[in-house]
């Protein structure tokens, strides 16, 4: 039997951030990005990537370089995927949940050339940044609190209620949510969780800590988060 191997017709593949640029160009006023109260048209959101892929080039990103996104959902996260990718280069999401340490691993097996965190995430910059990569951190925007205030987020579980439900009776504390399967909780004093009389197994109270906190850590054990703002500069 003869063997015929035939050549591909092309070796070109596309680059998926051109989709945005194709669908600008055929309904630039389409709805291309609905995010809580905000929508952007096609036209609107190639712009935004078109500007983001800019920044990260001019910080050195080129093709085959890593991008790491420490960041929940929202219209930013997606604009950086297609950024990087109309540069060439890789991007490499986090799951927001996962802890300082890990997102430092991950920029060091990923060398990441430019680090994108998202504002309420500022414990993970900074363990990224005293990492061996130590990748320049550009901030995303969040929903961290003012200066002057601590800020922590309570995985939303029924164990952790009557901490929320304290917190909610103290006047130094505003507490929002339960929002993304969390509670938001600042203070421009001290913030003191507490699961002593609670009895909760460590995997649950470090899952606690998951959704990220703000501020500087006075006392953090088996059974005391105690966080405080951070000191004006």
């Amino acid at each position: 039997m003869t063997r015929i191997h035939q050549a591909p017709v092309s070796r070109r593949a596309m680059n998926l951030a051109h989709w945005i640029t194709q669908n600008r160009r055929r309904i630039p006023d389409g709805t291309a990005l609905v995010w809580r109260d905000r929508t952007w048209t096609w036209a609107e959101f190639d712009a935004r990537v078109s500007a983001t892929a800019a920044s990260l080039a001019g910080l050195g990103v080129n093709a085959g370089d890593a991008v790491l996104v420490h960041s929940r959902n929202g219209n930013e996260m997606l604009e950086s995927m297609f950024a990087t990718f109309r540069l060439g280069a890789v991007w490499v999401p986090t799951n927001f949940r996962l802890l300082p340490d890990d997102v430092a691993y991950m920029a060091e097996i990923s060398r990441a050339r430019v680090f994108l965190c998202q504002s309420d995430f500022a414990g993970h910059a900074r363990a990224v940044e005293a990492s061996r990569i130590a990748p320049r951190t550009v901030w995303l925007a969040g929903d961290a609190p003012p200066a002057g205030r601590a800020r922590l987020n309570v995985l939303d579980v029924p164990e952790f209620a009557p901490i929320v439900d304290a917190l909610r009776g103290d006047a130094r504390c505003t507490v929002e949510g339960p929002t993304d399967g969390y509670w938001r909780i600042s203070s421009t004093d001290a913030i003191t969780f507490e699961r002593k009389p609670l009895g909760l197994v460590p995997a649950l109270w470090n899952a606690a800590l998951t959704g990220g906190f703000e501020g500087r850590v006075e006392r953090f054990d088996r059974t005391v988060l105690e966080l405080r703002p951070e000191p004006a500069r």
